[in-house]
């Protein structure tokens, strides 16, 4: 379209040029208006051009869109088509089974069928039977019936010689219950004499205890002060009998005064008395102390009497309960140096109650996880007031 326009265009201004010279002047204004049409009518064919141009551009795009959108329809269409043909075959498939289903259950009507009739045959047998014994049992029912009114009438005597008898009884009750009257009040008085009775016995009782308690106290005073004077006798005369180094060994009141060879690697007693006894472990049977005092005192085992005598460690702990050694169940005070004790041989257990083992222990230069104490304080004074006899 364009390009006509263009021809139009200069097949005008060819026609313009052919005119006569007279005329060129005018020609030329003419010429010049004519152009300026041409040029306008040209500028709104091509802008109508445009707009149309711009107007079947959008329908384009347009039906692109539009294209588009059909496209993913019939894409989600298909999608819906394939789940439809898919629930399709699954109800296909569920009415085949359906089927299947409803030709058992014809089967188990027709034999639930034969069952109801056979039931139903059984039934009338069983309703003519209990219609015949009905019948038998409908006469001695009635003979049954005669002989309970007969009872009845003779329920109905007893029950009136009953009631004249609850008359007589009822009447009874009251003339007792005005006697149980008379007894209540009775008994009142009685029960507010024994009241002033008890009071009355309550002091008697409280100055009976106060004197028996009295008399108590001072019997009891001479009681104890005549034991102590029979222990203190029986202990003199005990300490006056002559005792062997065995019978002294396995007594709980007496020591072996005895100097043993002992093991000397870590001890807080040195040069302190010595004193042995037995124990009650067959595999570490002599205890050896060494006192510090008479309240702290170093302690030792040893396999035989006169044998060497050996640190005891502790397996689970530091010692505090080797006092069990002494015979009392208080647990040691022992020093806080036990890291310092050296590794050498000796006794050692973990708790209370167990034999005791032979081994290293100690702490340094190597840790063996049982060490052993300078010193132990168990509460027990040696020798005390025990028996001490030399070696």
């Amino acid at each position: 379209m364009m390009f006509s326009h263009c021809t139009i265009l200069w097949t005008l201004f060819a026609v313009v040029d052919s005119h006569s010279p007279l005329t060129e002047k005018k020609a030329e204004d003419d010429i010049i208006v004519k152009k300026e049409i041409v040029i306008n009518n040209l500028q709104n064919q091509i802008n109508q051009e445009t707009v149309i141009r711009l107007s079947l551009l959008k329908q384009v795009y347009s039906l692109v869109n539009d294209m588009i959108n059909v496209k993913n329809e019939m894409a989600a269409m298909k999608t819906n088509a394939a789940e439809i043909r898919k629930s399709y075959d699954d109800l296909r498939d569920e009415d085949k089974k359906m089927l299947n289903e409803i030709e058992q259950m014809k089967h188990d009507h027709n034999d639930t069928s034969v069952s109801l009739m056979n039931v139903h045959h059984e039934y009338n047998k069983k309703l003519s039977e209990m219609e015949q014994m009905m019948k038998i049992n409908h006469n001695d029912t009635s003979k049954k019936i005669v002989n309970v009114r007969n009872d009845l009438l003779n329920v109905t005597k007893s029950v009136g010689l009953l009631r004249n008898y609850t008359d007589e009884i009822k009447a009874q009750y009251d003339i007792q219950e005005k006697r149980m009257k008379k007894l209540f009040k009775k008994q009142e008085k009685i029960q507010s004499s024994l009241g002033d009775l008890h009071n009355e016995d309550k002091k008697i009782l409280s100055e009976t205890q106060r004197m028996i308690a009295n008399h108590s106290k001072n019997t009891y005073e001479k009681i104890w002060k005549m034991k102590e004077d029979l222990e203190q006798n029986i202990t003199s005369m005990i300490n006056k009998l002559p005792l062997t180094k065995q019978d002294c060994l396995e007594s709980s009141n007496c020591w072996l005064q005895y100097s043993f060879e002992y093991d000397d690697s870590w001890n807080g007693c040195e040069d302190g008395a010595q004193y042995v006894k037995k124990t009650n472990y067959s595999s570490t049977p002599y205890l050896g102390v060494m006192t510090c005092s008479s309240t702290r005192y170093k302690l030792f085992l040893s396999k035989t009497l006169t044998g060497k005598y050996y640190n005891i460690a502790d397996g689970g702990g530091t010692g505090d309960d080797h006092c069990e050694l002494l015979g009392t169940t208080q647990r040691g005070v022992l020093p806080t140096d036990y890291k310092k004790s050296p590794n050498t041989q000796g006794f050692y257990r973990s708790s209370r109650g167990e034999t005791f083992t032979f081994g290293t222990i100690g702490y340094t230069p190597n840790w063996t996880s049982k060490w052993y104490e300078k010193w132990i304080e168990c509460g027990v004074n040696i020798p005390g007031n025990n028996r001490i006899i030399p070696m």
